[in-house]
């Protein structure tokens, strides 16, 4: 059984450094809300979310030293992920404003205030 490389040819198999990566990738998950019991791919907004997020962009030693056992560098980890983390809030943001906008157009199809088409007769402009 040929055994599995991993993707840097010069890297050899570590299994403690694979937990600490996977330590990382669970606490990226739940910053961003994106885990096996939410399927989200959005940005979380609960105070868990909130607080992992922080875990990645306020300086503190436990991630200096998650990043080091994972065989990484804390600063370009931490660049990324605000990075990450902005660009996904922008994209929600985006997502939130069709949403309004879709259920402002619906909500008006059923009501009566509907705004007034151009060549409407009942229009006031159109009487002066």
């Amino acid at each position: 059984m040929e055994r599995l490389r991993s993707q840097n040819n010069g890297e050899t198999f570590d299994p403690l450094r694979n937990l600490w990566r996977n330590v990382l990738i669970v606490a990226l998950e739940d910053a961003v809300g994106r885990h096996w019991r939410n399927k989200s791919f959005g940005i979380a907004k609960g105070s868990h979310a909130k607080s992992a997020r922080a875990w990645f962009l306020e300086p503190n030693r436990d991630f200096v030293l998650v990043c080091q056992y994972a065989g990484f560098d804390y600063e370009y980890v931490r660049m990324k992920a605000k990075q990450f983390f902005a660009e996904r809030k922008k994209a929600d943001e985006e997502n939130n404003m069709s949403k309004v906008h879709w259920e402002w157009l619906h909500k008006s199809k059923k009501g009566s205030s509907l705004p007034k088409q151009r060549g409407d007769n009942s229009s006031s402009m159109h009487n002066v």
